[in-house]
């Protein structure tokens, strides 16, 4: 086990000193750094680490959204292009300061008092594993210990996320949107939460170096030993994060009916499943659902036009003049209303799938 930053006191990396830790606080050092990314993510990340020193005094957690069905390379790239260990943790393990964990495809990364667990929870925001599952374990865990950083991707997983981390004291920096490949994270991170440093990629090395210096008050409470909704077992009735109020809100992945709730100015969905949206990513579920059901439609019409059509020709085989007239008719009616439905989604009317909620490969 590696020597604490605290000659008194468990550090990061430290084992969990138990389910009886009551409120409280003491003095420590910001040595817990969650990182999440998505599309883009990778450049950036290899940018970042490849700048941190292999003694840096944090532990480090990442989640990269990454294709769920494939195999993760991460931890090679960046142990490669960086100074520091990197892995892929295990359920249940005691994490250390100058390390690497990389949230593997599919489970979540959540953050215990001294340990890491790696589970199959409820997706949140399309994904899993989910930035803001890592980011509010964290929070809840180590509160002002924790630095946040948002890089580069497309809508907003993480900002609900850092959101936690600044309401328990914590730090929060964001890649600058203008230096980021997708910058559809970073800034909603900035429109949602007061965030401390907004930098370059060029900078945030620097900068993380520096922060993880400094002396904070660390709040110490009685729930960092409770469950997340991610921990949920799946086999568990009625799974409902406490709070919020009803929503006529239908849950994208389940079908269930889901509660909304407000963190600041972010306002979230939940289902009893333990599904989790923000608004924005549930605005863009709806779209993804909307274009299939149209071109489900548009499948169906053109069925039905040549169904209409060929009923034409038996009609006109057998002289039935009026059946042929009808058949015809209806058959250019029912074409002409799937090519109304096939301008409006060729012309962009209806959103394609935003690009943050498709898998992103390692590069």
């Amino acid at each position: 086990m590696i020597k604490g930053l605290l000659t008194q006191h468990d550090h990061v990396g430290a084992r969990s000193e138990g389910p009886d830790l009551r409120m409280g606080h003491r003095m420590a050092k910001r040595d817990l750094v969650v990182i999440g990314a998505s599309a883009g993510g990778v450049e950036a990340l290899k940018h970042l680490i490849s700048h941190l020193p292999d003694n840096f005094p944090a532990t480090i957690c990442i989640v990269l959204h990454v294709n769920p069905h494939g195999t993760s390379v991460m931890p090679q790239i960046l142990a490669r292009v960086g100074k520091m260990k990197a892995y892929h943790p295990r359920n249940h393990t005691h994490f250390e300061t100058s390390c690497i964990y990389i949230a593997p495809p599919n489970h979540h990364l959540i953050v215990k008092r001294g340990f890491l667990r790696v589970i199959l929870g409820p997706k949140e925001n399309g994904h899993r594993p989910a930035i803001d599952v890592l980011f509010r374990t964290a929070a809840r865990c180590y509160s002002s210990r924790v630095i946040g950083v948002i890089l580069s991707g497309t809508l907003d997983d993480g900002t609900a996320g850092l959101w936690k981390i600044k309401e328990r004291g914590g730090l929060a920096v964001v890649q600058d949107p203008a230096d980021a490949f997708y910058p559809g994270m970073p800034q909603s991170a900035i429109d949602h939460v007061k965030v401390d440093y907004i930098r370059p990629l060029a900078e945030i090395a620097p900068l993380l170096e520096r922060l993880v210096q400094e002396d904070v008050t660390e709040l110490l409470h009685e729930e960092v030993e409770q469950e997340d909704i991610a921990e949920m077992d799946k086999g568990s009735e009625l799974i409902q994060e406490p709070g919020g109020k009803p929503s006529l809100m239908m849950c994208p992945e389940c079908g269930g009916v889901m509660r909304e709730y407000e963190d600041g100015d972010i306002i979230r969905y939940r289902c009893h499943t333990g599904h989790g949206f923000t608004a924005d990513t549930l605005m863009a579920e709806h779209a993804q659902y909307i274009e299939e059901a149209m071109w489900t439609a548009i499948r169906t019409l053109e069925d039905q036009a040549v169904l209409l059509r060929r009923l034409a020709e038996r009609a006109e085989r057998r002289g039935s003049t009026i059946m042929i007239d009808r058949y015809r008719a209806q058959a250019q009616d029912v074409e002409e209303k799937a090519t109304q439905l096939r301008n409006i989604l060729m012309g962009g009317l209806v959103s394609e799938r935003p690009e943050s909620l498709e898998s992103h490969e390692e590069r």
